[in-house]
């Protein structure tokens, strides 16, 4: 399973939509804020595979996210794959000290999100 923790609708939509056309849907799940995301993984169960995560969620930061997550042994080798509109330098080295696996500007276009995506998720990918 893919976490995919995103608060834009219309962002949600285009990685769904990606998403079926790499033949993962089913392997995604969507949590829309920081908050929300830190109580699923604090459930434990299921464990994702990996998380793309949003760095401007309300509630709790991406960041914030991503430092509450290694700040746990279950999580510290989980990758996680920033997605962010945000191109801010301190943003970019503050997900790399906290062990980020990407960090990846979003993309516009589907063409662009899909091969972003087949990069992220690599050998997952089940549509050629």
């Amino acid at each position: 399973m893919i976490l995919l923790v995103e608060d834009d609708p219309n962002d949600v939509l285009l990685m769904r939509r990606t998403f079926h056309k790499l033949g993962l849907e089913d392997d995604l799940r969507v949590l829309s804020d920081g908050e929300e995301a830190v109580a699923f993984l604090a459930d434990g169960r299921p464990v994702p595979s990996m998380v793309i995560l949003d760095l401007k969620l309300p509630r709790r930061s991406g960041l914030e996210v991503l430092a509450w997550m290694r700040a746990r042994p279950a999580y510290r080798s989980l990758p996680v794959h920033i997605l962010s509109s945000s191109e801010e330098k301190a943003d970019l080295a503050r997900a790399t000290a906290l062990g980020v696996a990407s960090y990846r500007t979003k993309s516009v276009g589907l063409a662009d999100l899909e091969d972003t995506l087949r990069k992220i998720v690599g050998p997952e990918c089940r549509r050629p």
